[in-house]
């Protein structure tokens, strides 16, 4: 359950569903620490609260995409990083990137990097269920029963005290509110709702999910199943008063603002795998799902992308290429214009290859970075599986991954770490090894 409580689920939603109002506790004194490099709970002061910003949040680089139908076979174009010791003295490097230890680590659980100075900072906090704000200056979580913010600096706020009947931070509404999951009857009749927290005004409030045909699991066996899975039930859209769903053997788009089915479109193998995601002009949402074949044949995994209108289109044919294709975690740039994401054909490896999409053009290409698995294929540490995720000017990525190398018994083994990918001038760098890979904030303090 710790490794479902590490999960970063981005959600940027502007606002939408129905809504009901309910006091909350304030927390102890808040808590701001600008210059130090290890924060310890108790010694703390209380800090100048964040600013209100009442515009929509907007992304830092220009969404825009204009969807070209497949056409042709797109086999991955080879474009290698190269693996390099350091950073080169010429790398532009923008941001701070967060982490989170294992619980059985020697370290503090939080550590930060700042990728300018590539100095670390370390918070003496034992984090469940960090989320990183839309605009990428607040890391939300909770610890010691408390409701807490973080930026860059490692300055530290403490929003309020943590209800019992909450689960998660599972994400945020838009830059200034915080989603919450709460824990769900068993056996659930019904969807449960979503806290919403305001950082400006420490205001709550529930979003009711039950929405016109949401399929939502009904046995008590799949509690634990619900406690991991809450936050992927609904997928809100950042610009438009829209809500996707899973519905029975179809996908859902509702407009909340007419209380209306926008579309549905009718398939039953439409369950994401994955988190779906959507674009940030809002005017696709993008996911991945298998493709049953007829009884004989293997299955394979496609990228899909849905209008806000209903309209599918495929935009992947990876099983032109490939018998038994697989999509692993993925993430879409801030700009909208490419989608990282793991790949591993299950017909023939275990190992799984990072792929680049261009939704532009929908070239695939291939930067040669590969995770590797045990030769016995089990795990070790965190899920290679997790998306990788994109700098905030959609120029870099930092992601989970295992090299390659060979142990004394000649097997091939791999040790988690995470790299830096500068995708422009083409090299990656070792960051940080043995942590999750949580989010990237901006350094800049919020407006």
């Amino acid at each position: 359950m710790r490794k479902t409580k590490f999960l970063l689920i981005a959600l940027t939603i502007l606002l939408a569903g129905c809504v009901k109002g309910q006091d909350i506790h304030k927390s102890s004194t808040a808590t701001m620490t600008d210059t130090v490099t290890v924060v310890v709970p108790g010694n703390t002061k209380t800090p100048r609260p964040p600013t209100p910003i009442n515009t929509p949040t907007q992304p830092l680089a220009t969404p825009t995409l204009t969807l070209t139908p497949t056409a042709g076979v797109r086999f991955p174009r080879t474009e290698c990083l190269e693996v390099v010791p350091k950073f080169p003295q010429t790398a532009s490097r923008t941001g701070s990137v967060v982490f989170v230890a294992p619980s059985w680590g020697d370290i503090p659980p939080i550590k930060i990097l700042n990728l300018e100075t590539l100095e670390p900072i370390f918070i003496d906090y034992d984090a469940a269920g960090p989320g990183i704000s839309p605009d990428r200056h607040w890391f939300a979580f909770e610890a010691e029963r408390k409701l807490m913010l973080m930026d860059a600096s490692g300055g530290i706020y403490e929003i309020v005290d943590w209800d019992e009947e909450w689960y998660l931070v599972e994400g945020w509404l838009n830059k200034n509110q915080i989603l919450i999951s709460k824990y769900p009857d068993s056996p659930p009749p019904s969807v449960p709702p979503l806290g919403v927290i305001d950082i400006r005004t420490k205001e709550y409030r529930e979003i009711e999910r039950n929405y016109p045909g949401i399929d939502y699991p009904e046995g008590a066996e799949e509690y634990d199943t619900l406690l991991s899975t809450t936050n992927l039930i609904t997928f809100y859209n950042p610009r438009y008063p829209i809500v996707a769903y899973p519905g029975m053997k179809t996908f859902v788009l509702f407009d909340l603002s007419k209380k209306e089915i926008v579309a549905e479109v009718k398939d039953e193998n439409i369950r994401p795998i994955f988190p779906p995601m959507w674009t940030p002009n809002g005017e696709y949402l993008l996911l991945a799902k298998e493709i049953y074949p007829p009884p004989g044949q293997r299955g394979h995994q496609e990228f899909f992308l849905i209008s806000r209108d209903g309209t599918v289109s495929q935009i992947t044919h990876f099983n032109d290429f490939h018998e038994n294709s697989e999509i692993g975690g993925f993430s879409l740039s801030p700009d909208g214009q490419k989608v990282a994401f793991w790949f591993r054909d299950r017909a023939i490896s275990w190992d799984e290859n990072l792929y680049i999409l261009d939704l532009q053009t929908l070239d695939v290409v291939d930067p040669c970075i590969t995770s590797v698995r045990w030769d016995d294929g089990s795990t070790t540490g965190f899920d290679p599986n997790s998306p990788p995720i994109w700098s905030p000017d959609s120029k870099a990525l930092a992601t989970e991954v295992r090299l390659p190398r060979v142990d004394e018994k000649g097997l091939r083994v791999g040790r988690p770490q995470v790299l830096y990918l500068d995708i422009t001038n083409g090299f990656a760098v070792k960051i940080a090894g043995d942590v999750g890979l949580i989010g990237w904030l901006v350094n800049q303090p919020a407006k």
